[in-house]
């Protein structure tokens, strides 16, 4: 009892060592430091002034802007003027940047910022006296954390008839900053189909642009801002935020294009300044209307073929690389069960196939009610879970610690007897089938596809059946050979051999973990490789204590406490967001590839160029197997650049509504999809065509001749 009270405090203690000292001394100093400067070394009656304040802030913290963006609070400036002063306008605000925060992006500054006060004397102000104006300043300092700061900042002149210019090179500092007064012939603004247009003439070529409206919830400032330039100026789409801004007939902002600044006044549009036909509307266009991804009107076809062509997709899928960790698990059972009798092999056969089936109505049933209910998911949508692909990684580690003979499940259970092992062995199969289409299902094959375009048009009840006919395809292989004594005799003896293979069969099951642990990670990026070996240690070891010691009370709560462990970080990591990109970064990102969004595809549309479309997941390995083997060729990378494609790459390895509808208009339920629109040729732009799932070299260079 002793030795156990030990290991549990031993437990409890490295825990704490894992922990963030939160006693850390709070730093109490100053993050920002104000000051306040003239301009001219005296005020004269009648003439403007200004004022500059200035704004150190520490490395690594910011201030906000006048619109803060997604959070924050924008800086005040009150000032205490003598009789005579009045101030002019508003405070003028430098160039804003957008600054990321996880899912927010707030317009804020770093540095050293220097903003501006305009005052007027009036005529009778008497002379040859000191005037005194004080500035009351206001602002919030943020980094991780949040800070209110404040200022009580004085100046004193005198009153003189004439005043020389003083601190011109603050001045000249500031003025770089701020926005510039620049006259567009027309600049206008339109909100349609929840997207925010605003365009600006005179503006014919730019390499970046980006407008930060005054109003908040005019957009949302997370989207990436894409634009346009012709011989008509600039024009940026944004999608639409909250606030109705119907009552607007008027909005103010900066636009900023390439680094230069320009204060802009938008005004409503009703006209034709803006296209009729909105970016959005060319994308819906070059949608098919009746026909599915390969082109074949889907009342062609009868019910029965498509059930055969979900039977043979399944089949095809014991091909693909998805299933291939559980192909060797499927490998090692049939031998290990070739001396069974005919019934026994028979059960093994049909448990599986029950497995299998069953886990493909239970996923598409979920599919279909979620759908039903508004949501915007497909076929795989299970490993869009971060959660979902952990706890899969982690199940499959545990089976190759299995299979390498680090314990052995039943190892307890000897004197049970024979009908328990067997009852074991049709349990064990019946799971394998879960398992098989847990990982087989986030990739689709040559058929499938077709069959699971036609589920998403059919009633529930006809859907489930295209889907089971998809499991019973994938498990027939196994089941045949369990079925048919002459098969199975084509398989090897069993003998010594088999702990070796066993053990053999355990490295695909670890590398197919570690597949997982990166899809989590690129998932949760909060988390790192490092804490995920750490959880496999703390896996191990919790297996380990089960194996070694008696099942004790104590035993059972240190595996509890570690496994709780494991989870809640797990958990908590895995909602944790990356911090994005600024839009001037996504905008300037230089890439073999364009981020699919439907905005920058329907930009691209309404060039010239050819443009393709791949849509992609990190655990769909057929996907990476296409990447790797076809897409990222010398010979296929090098006609991308000669015939200038713009490649366009979707993420679906998280939920992504934009792709699913995407998806959903081409028939596809899943990934991967390869779309080809051809080079516009006199304003038009041939029929899109979809590629075949499992790319070659030769089919991709003959498609971009």
């Amino acid at each position: 009892m002793f030795r156990q009270l030990l290991t549990f405090l031993f437990i409890v203690f490295s825990f704490s060592a894992f922990a963030q000292d939160i006693s850390q001394e709070i730093d109490t100093s100053p993050k920002v430091t104000a000051a306040l400067y003239a301009t001219q070394d005296a005020i004269v009656p009648g003439q403007d002034f200004t004022l500059l304040i200035e704004h150190q802030i520490i490395p690594e913290w910011h201030t906000y802007w006048r619109n803060t963006g997604d959070s924050g609070a924008a800086p005040r400036f009150n000032f205490t003027l003598p009789e005579g002063l009045s101030q002019e306008g508003g405070i003028s605000y430098p160039m804003p940047e957008a600054i990321p925060y996880g899912p927010l992006v707030n317009f804020g500054h770093k540095g050293q910022i220097f903003y501006a006060a305009n005052f007027k004397a009036d005529k009778a102000l008497s002379l040859n006296q000191d005037v005194t104006i004080t500035a009351s300043l206001e602002w919030l300092v943020c980094k991780e954390i949040c800070i209110p700061e404040t200022a009580n900042l004085s100046i004193t002149l005198p009153v003189a008839e004439q005043a020389s210019p003083i601190n011109q090179d603050l001045l000249n500092k500031a003025q770089t900053a701020f926005p510039q007064k620049r006259s567009f012939e027309t600049a206008s603004f339109k909100d349609e189909n929840n997207i925010f247009s605003v365009s600006f003439s005179g503006v014919n070529t730019a390499n970046t642009a980006y407008f930060f409206p005054y109003e908040w919830g005019v957009v949302k400032n997370l989207e990436t801002q894409q634009f346009t330039t012709n011989d008509n100026g600039v024009t940026l789409n944004i999608p639409r935020d909250t606030r109705d801004i119907t009552a607007f007939e008027e909005l103010d902002g900066v636009l900023v294009v390439d680094g230069n600044a320009y204060e802009a006044t938008v005004t409503r549009n009703q006209d034709t300044l803006i296209a009729e036909t909105t970016p959005l509307d060319i994308v819906d266009d070059m949608m098919p209307k009746t026909t599915d991804i390969i082109g074949v009107d889907f009342s062609t076809f009868s019910f029965s073929t498509i059930l055969l062509f979900a039977f043979i997709g399944g089949v095809i899928l014991n091909l693909m690389p998805c299933v291939f960790p559980i192909l060797s698990m499927k490998a090692l059972s049939l031998v290990q069960h070739s001396h069974s009798t005919r019934l026994q092999s028979i059960g093994l056969g049909l448990s599986y196939t029950f497995g299998v089936i069953l886990s493909f109505l239970a996923i598409a049933g979920a599919l279909i009610a979620l759908q039903l209910s508004g949501a915007q998911i497909g076929w795989g949508f299970q490993l869009q879970s971060p959660i979902i692909v952990i706890l899969l990684a982690a199940l499959l580690f545990i089976i190759g610690l299995n299979l390498s003979g680090f314990f052995e499940i039943g190892n307890n259970l000897g004197g049970v007897g024979h009908s328990f092992t067997t009852k074991q062995g049709y349990t064990g199969s019946f799971f394998t089938g879960v398992l098989a289409t847990l990982v087989a299902t986030p990739c689709t094959a040559p058929f499938m596809a077709t069959a699971l375009g036609f589920a998403l048009t059919q009633p529930p009840v006809l859907s489930l059946s295209i889907f089971a006919m998809l499991g019973f395809g994938l498990a027939f292989p196994y089941l045949l050979l369990t079925i048919i004594p002459a098969l199975s005799h084509l398989l090897p003896k069993p003998g010594t051999w088999m702990v070796k293979f066993k053990e053999f069969l355990a490295f695909p099951m670890y590398l197919s973990a570690i597949w997982l642990g990166w899809v989590f990670i690129q998932q949760a990026p909060a988390f790192s490789f490092i804490h995920l070996v750490i959880g496999a240690v703390l896996l191990t070891f919790i297996i380990w204590m089960i194996k070694a010691w008696p099942k004790t009370l104590v035993l059972r709560i240190i595996s509890a406490v570690v496994l709780i462990a494991l989870i809640t970080c797990a958990g908590g990591f895995a909602f944790m967001q990356e911090t994005p990109k600024t839009p001037q970064q996504q905008l300037e990102q230089k890439s073999s590839y364009v981020d699919f969004t439907t905005l920058n595809l329907a930009n691209a549309l309404m060039g010239e160029r050819p443009v393709l479309v791949n849509m992609t997941a990190d655990w769909c390995i057929t996907c990476k197997v296409n990447e790797r083997l076809a897409l990222s060729t010398t010979a296929v990378q090098q006609r991308i650049k000669d015939t200038g494609i713009i490649y366009i790459k979707g993420d679906w390895t998280n939920q992504n509504p934009e792709i699913t509808a995407y998806l959903k208009g081409f028939g596809r339920n899943g990934v991967p999809l390869y779309v080809y629109y051809g080079a516009a040729k006199n304003g038009a732009r041939p029929e899109a065509v979809v590629l075949p799932q499992l790319l070659t070299e030769k089919t991709l260079l003959e498609t971009f001749q």
